[in-house]
């Protein structure tokens, strides 16, 4: 912010202060006045986003990160913002398609992976899931939150004894008893 003009420097700073203290709806309307001056200002859109989603206002938090995202579009940051809404408002397919994209840019990212996981076990896409955690347990063999969603999703494709294997990595523990499989 070194080249900022001192006016911008000084709306820009204050639109944090209130951020900061959780006066969201003062803030968004500090960071709407500098956009008004400032449209692409992805700092300020981004902001708004925020502030949007701390007042879980999902749908308006959702059009200012999709913004960030048009003008830069390969900005992981912005995509996963997106895949995050799209995630809290159970929109699992789209939340998909947007960690997919930030995956392309990075595939370490694990609570990217995470949320994937989630919404392909969440829709049932077992195939797709178990393809998924082959892929991603290479990298994350340790993960508990992996491990556990492809346990039980082995289970479900008829795979018991493996699923078994991945659920007692996840969990720790696993009981067998009268036939019933109990986490623990």
């Amino acid at each position: 912010m070194d080249k900022i003009d001192p006016i911008l420097r000084i709306n820009f700073s204050h639109a944090e202060k209130l951020f900061s203290v959780a006066k969201y709806h003062d803030a968004i309307e500090k960071y709407k006045e500098i956009l008004a001056d400032h449209p692409k200002f992805v700092g300020v859109i981004n902001n708004i986003g925020l502030a949007y989603e701390c007042l879980n206002e999902l749908e308006e938090a959702l059009k200012f990160y999709k913004k960030c995202s048009v003008i830069h579009p390969e900005e992981k940051l912005f995509i996963n913002n997106v895949a995050n809404i799209f995630y809290k408002m159970k929109d699992y397919k789209n939340a998909i398609k947007e960690t997919d994209k930030s995956l392309l840019i990075e595939d370490f990212q694990i609570k990217i992976i995470e949320m994937k996981a989630s919404c392909l076990i969440t829709l049932n896409l077992r195939n797709d899931a178990d393809l998924f955690f082959k892929k991603y347990l290479k990298k994350f063999s340790n993960n508990k939150f992996l491990n556990t969603l492809h346990g039980k999703n082995l289970i479900n494709l008829n795979k018991h004894k493996l699923g078994l294997q991945f659920l007692k990595i996840g969990t720790g523990f696993v009981e067998l008893k009268d036939n019933e499989i109990t986490i623990i």
